[in-house]
């Protein structure tokens, strides 16, 4: 049966689904096997209508006379519907930051990337995935807007576009090397470790927050590197799920080391452009000079994102996340998070990754990669509408192209992080270049 497709002025009503949150936030490649048919329809109509809205945006990209510089640069208020429906935290970048225009062209893009400086929506999209299955990735936008088709794909619009003029790509090429060194070296917040429910765990220790010695775009740039990194990490076999535990650290955290902005800048990007990653909050030893700090943050938060604040004690940490699991900061048995510099080995290791690579070579892995995206939307309309002889079968050999092409292309779109040095990120791309500390 063919979907229907949501219109202007007619909003789906949520519906009630048999399925629980937590099969859906855990959802494999292929497992859309598990979906109701109410669901089923629900996830073909967000697709419609997202293939067409990158269209539509890449008409309007398109057109010459219109100027890049004359485009207002507030990306996330943009919505092909003529609304914006975001969590209570406005969606607009940060103000220390200046935008690229309203395109989806890469911002000051090095010579690895010329095969790629002008992206449509859907290639942008391709990029933000890591090599993960379309459907899982999003599937979560749509849960994160109640599963109403119209709500999801403006979230998905406005996080193509906040990447695009927040620079995400240039921070995944250049990771730790313009970042401020002294700031990362405090490992104020990191992931290692997983809960007993098999989350990856975020630690967070609020003392280490030091506002006299920050400098604002690149602390933010360092919470959108760390999130995209905690992104592809949660892809790694090890893992049960694909959201995190957040343990925030309160002890010995003061009036000093509250900020509101930077708070707010992270609540934003986790919320908006980062849903469904957030499995459960710890909130641990909060001080009673916390509690104005909370009532000021708190409306910021999405209630489903209240729900799953829970305030403990050092010693009820141990009821969520195993003592081998936990730093031993807080008590625990695994070794500290530590920042170390990337040796000369390893930043002549990248230098000459991308060297050995020709620019024939380049062209060939990125035009790959483009008609794999191709392929899967067009495999994806046919599923839609439900043309004979398309199944999903079709949508899973492209999405298995696009995730191979993406391995090929890791060298020319990023670097390695901490997490590499770590040992907690694992890519065969750069295995014989980092050095485990």
């Amino acid at each position: 049966m063919e979907p229907t497709t949501a219109t202007t002025n007619e909003k789906p009503v949520p519906v009630q689904l048999p399925v629980t949150d937590k099969e859906l936030v855990s959802v494999k490649p292929s497992a859309i096997d598990i979906l109701t048919s109410e669901q089923l329809q629900l996830l073909q109509q967000t697709w419609t209508l997202f293939i067409d809205a990158i269209i539509e945006a890449d008409k309007e990209v398109a057109k010459p006379s219109t100027p890049a510089s004359s485009i207002p640069a507030k990306a996330s208020s943009w919505s092909i519907f003529g609304r914006s429906k975001t969590n209570s935290i406005e969606s607009t970048p940060s103000p220390t930051l200046q935008p690229s225009a309203a395109n989806l062209d890469s911002p000051a893009v090095s010579n690895d990337q010329d095969s790629s400086k002008t992206l449509s929506m859907l290639y942008e999209l391709g990029l933000a995935m890591h090599g993960e299955d379309p459907d899982v990735y999003v599937m979560r936008f749509l849960r994160a807007r109640k599963w109403v088709p119209e709500d999801a794909v403006n979230m998905l619009v406005n996080m193509l576009r906040w990447r695009a003029s927040f620079g995400v790509r240039q921070i995944l090429l250049e990771a730790e090397g313009p970042l401020h060194k002294s700031e990362m070296k405090r490992c104020q917040s990191y992931f290692c470790g997983t809960d007993k429910e098999g989350r990856i765990c975020c630690f967070v220790h609020a003392n280490r927050h030091n506002t006299s010695d920050l400098v604002r775009n690149l602390s933010e740039k360092l919470i959108v590197l760390t999130m995209e990194s905690a992104c592809m990490i949660l892809q790694q076999p090890e893992f049960k799920s694909t959201t995190a535990t957040m343990l925030v650290d309160l002890r010995d955290a003061g009036i000093q080391h509250q900020d509101s902005i930077a708070t707010r800048f992270m609540l934003n990007v986790m919320q908006n452009y980062y849903p469904e990653r957030l499995g459960r909050a710890l909130i641990i030893s909060a001080p009673w000079i916390f509690s104005g700090f909370w009532q000021l943050i708190k409306p910021w938060l999405d209630p489903v994102v209240q729900a799953k604040v829970v305030f403990v004690s050092r010693e009820e940490v141990s009821q969520y996340v195993d003592i081998s699991q936990t730093v031993k900061h807080l008590g625990g048995e695994m070794r500290d998070f530590v920042y170390t510099d990337a040796p000369e080995s390893e930043l002549n290791g990248i230098t000459k990754l991308r060297s050995e690579m020709s620019q024939t070579e380049r062209d060939d892995i990125w035009a790959s990669f483009k008609q794999g995206l191709d392929e899967y939307v067009a495999t994806t309309l046919a599923w839609c509408k439900g043309t004979d002889g398309v199944d999903n079968g079709a949508r899973l050999i492209a999405a298995k192209r696009i995730q191979s092409d993406y391995v090929r292309l890791t060298p020319i779109v990023r670097a390695p992080t901490n997490y590499h040095r770590m040992g907690i990120h694992r890519d065969e791309a750069f295995k014989s270049i980092v050095t485990l500390v």
